[in-house]
């Protein structure tokens, strides 16, 4: 399973040339398992919201035609996702990573700090390349 970080998704659904090819090619595969945590869908909404991101459609209607999956954490997970240690500002990469961490699955993301900071904790795939 592949957990889509903020950036990935809102590049892949603008068709952003950040998103790297060899991330594009792994999106479009149809054996790839992807999802998105609901966190990270209430912090594209928190951007949308104060203007700090522009989507020329619902979020939703990306979600459906690509069959990502929405994984909302329970409160048990989210109290153990709050364990996890980063130094690392970003309260939803902390979650996204102990999330990853948690479920074993593999994080999706163009964040620098966060590559390098969670890469011994998760599988990191940069979507620049």
């Amino acid at each position: 399973m592949i957990l889509l970080d903020a950036d990935a998704i809102i590049w892949w659904m603008g068709g952003d040339k950040r998103l790297g090819p060899k991330a594009k090619e792994l999106l479009s595969q149809p054996d790839t398992s992807l999802t998105i945590s609901l966190l990270t869908l209430f912090e594209i909404e928190l951007k949308r919201r104060i203007n700090k991101l522009d989507l020329r459609s619902p979020i939703s209607k990306f979600l459906d035609e690509f069959e990502i999956e929405v994984y909302s954490p329970t409160a048990s997970e989210l109290a153990n996702i709050m364990h996890v240690k980063l130094n690392h500002s970003d309260p939803f990469d902390c979650a996204l990573v102990g999330l990853a961490k948690l479920k074993d699955w593999a994080v999706l993301t163009s964040d620098d700090p966060l590559r390098i900071m969670a890469s011994n904790l998760v599988t990191i795939i940069d979507s620049n390349k």
